[in-house]
């Protein structure tokens, strides 16, 4: 599935530009960069506790903020090792911005995701207690 990769001379280790990543970014092959790591996580999908789709939308660039938005635990980074399998050009970043074919700012969409069923909920309760008026109405 991979193309030839370039290879580090000293230590042998596969370093994968963002043009090779961009490439794997389905359910049958997919790979995502962490902390400037590459992972093949193909196998792993549907063994993701946030689902498939997580994984597919963090898929074909830099996920590393997508990756510590989240707050994995230890263990959750100690599987990822076995899903090792090279280095990335681009090296460490703490960004996941400009670094592959999807839109950034993912961490504020997470925000907003967490937020507005609480807001929501918030809302219904004030109008179920008499609080303020039913703005549907």
């Amino acid at each position: 599935m991979a193309d030839t990769p370039e290879e580090t001379p000293v230590e042998n280790v596969k370093v994968y530009s963002l043009e090779e990543v961009a490439k794997h970014t389905t359910q049958e092959d997919c790979w995502l960069v962490v902390d400037g790591k590459v992972y093949d996580t193909t196998q792993y999908l549907e063994d993701h506790p946030g689902g498939v789709d997580v994984m597919l939308e963090s898929s074909g660039r830099d996920a590393t903020e997508d990756f510590e938005d989240v707050g994995h635990s230890k263990n959750a980074k100690k599987i990822m090792e076995k899903y090792y399998i090279g280095e990335f050009e681009g090296g460490k970043s703490k960004s996941s911005g400009g670094a592959g074919g999807k839109s950034g700012g993912s961490g504020i969409m997470t925000v907003l995701q967490m937020l507005l069923p609480i807001l929501i909920a918030i809302v219904v309760y004030l109008v179920n207690q008499g609080h303020i008026e039913n703005p549907l109405k």
